[in-house]
């Protein structure tokens, strides 16, 4: 507030009681500044001692202009300081198109119709080398041209992923697909593959961090079972589990049973269980049980023999060889002191260790080119290496 309001207002505070004043020391107080035309309306308000509540408006002038102050500094604005309509104002018109560079009948680069007098063609190669086939990988590779492989003709191209059909031991870079689990460090592409496919590499199964699963299409194929003769009780009465059946023959002698297995099966023991008979008697059970192996299935071969003494029925002998064998045949034969032979159960303590899977996946990529190198057939890798084709 400037001097003159200051003044006005001392000069309402000494009023006296009969002026309607306030009494000297009372507290007054501004209530209002009402701007207008040339100055303000200044409303003050004060309490008599009776409790009157009083007021006095009074007009205020406006005091004269000052001198004008000193410029200011100049601001300043960066790009970052516009807003996003600011920014889209200052953007200009496209360009136009640029001239696409292109090979002159001279074999050179042009733009436009400018020679640049750069021939298009590189240097040719020093190479001395050839270009061979992998056998292992189905690759051709090119000899003293570290890294450089690509697709043989014939060669495996199939991308990693891809399920195939083949009967026989696992192709180079593919994994059976039996739900086992590897390292993601020794198989990176398929763990990529399925991450990308799946969302996840560990789809199949594993931690997702270290580990992932193939997944598993094993369906294993079952042993047939092989037999001598049999009367009314036929050989799978002896491999069901339940001892109140039984295989029986009337040639007790080199009578058989056993299995001829799919792949090559490692045999390390053996049991069989005698025939329950009425109380203990024990009637037509062997005398003597001997394992023989066959490759063919024609022609055996005697691994051992074990004399048997029986002193109730369903009674159970266990035999482990001492060397395991292998076989795609193997078989128990007995002898009997009777007339006939009956058994309640067998068994062939057996294992696959070469057991033959029918899918496969692709888990190594064999090509470590681009994707454009790799379409490029091996003439063009010929022609760029400067090494003579001898596939």
């Amino acid at each position: 507030m400037d001097v003159l309001s200051l003044a006005l207002s001392k000069k309402f505070t000494e009023e006296t009681v009969a002026g309607g004043g306030a009494i000297k020391g009372k507290n007054c107080t501004i209530q209002s500044i009402e701007a207008v035309e040339g100055g303000n309306n200044v409303t003050f308000q004060w309490t008599l001692d009776d409790g009157t509540v009083k007021t006095q408006t009074m007009f205020v002038a406006n005091g004269a202009v000052g001198p004008e102050g000193p410029k200011g500094a100049d601001g300043t604005m960066t790009f970052a300081d516009l807003t996003e309509e600011q920014k889209a104002s200052l953007k200009g018109d496209n360009g136009v198109d640029g001239i696409t560079p292109h090979i002159g009948d001279n074999g050179n680069w042009f733009i436009g119709e400018t020679d640049t007098g750069v021939n298009a063609e590189g240097n040719g190669g020093s190479g001395s080398g050839t270009v061979s086939i992998s056998t292992k990988a189905g690759n051709a590779i090119v000899e003293e041209h570290d890294g450089l492989y690509v697709p043989a003709l014939g060669g495996d191209t199939n991308p990693v992923g891809l399920i195939i059909e083949y009967t026989g031991t696992t192709p180079d870079h593919y994994l059976p697909c039996d739900g086992s689990i590897y390292n993601i460090a020794d198989y990176p592409d398929l763990a990529e593959y399925f991450r990308v496919a799946y969302g996840r590499c560990n789809e199949f199964g594993g931690d997702g961090i270290t580990t992932f699963a193939v997944p598993d299409m094993f369906e294993p194929e079952e042993p047939t079972l092989i037999h001598s003769s049999f009367e009314g009780y036929p050989p799978a009465n002896a491999t069901d589990g339940d001892l109140s059946t039984f295989w029986h023959t009337n040639e007790p002698n080199g009578a058989y049973v056993g299995y001829s297995y799919p792949v090559i099966t490692e045999i390390s023991g053996y049991s069989i269980t005698n025939r329950k008979y009425s109380g203990d008697d024990i009637n037509y059970s062997p005398n003597t049980v001997s394992l023989q192996v066959s490759d063919d299935g024609d022609d055996w071969t005697t691994i051992e023999t074990q004399q048997l003494t029986w002193t109730a029925s369903n009674e159970t002998k266990s035999f482990t060889l001492d060397t395991p064998v292998e076989t795609k045949n193997c078989r128990l034969s007995f002898t009997c002191t009777g007339i006939r032979l009956s058994l309640a159960e067998f068994t062939l303590d057996s294992r696959s260790p070469y057991t033959i899977f029918t899918h496969f996946i692709k888990a190594e990529s064999t090509n470590r080119l681009s994707p454009e190198q790799q379409r490029a057939d091996i003439d063009y890798i010929a022609l760029m290496t400067g090494v003579d084709l001898e596939v």
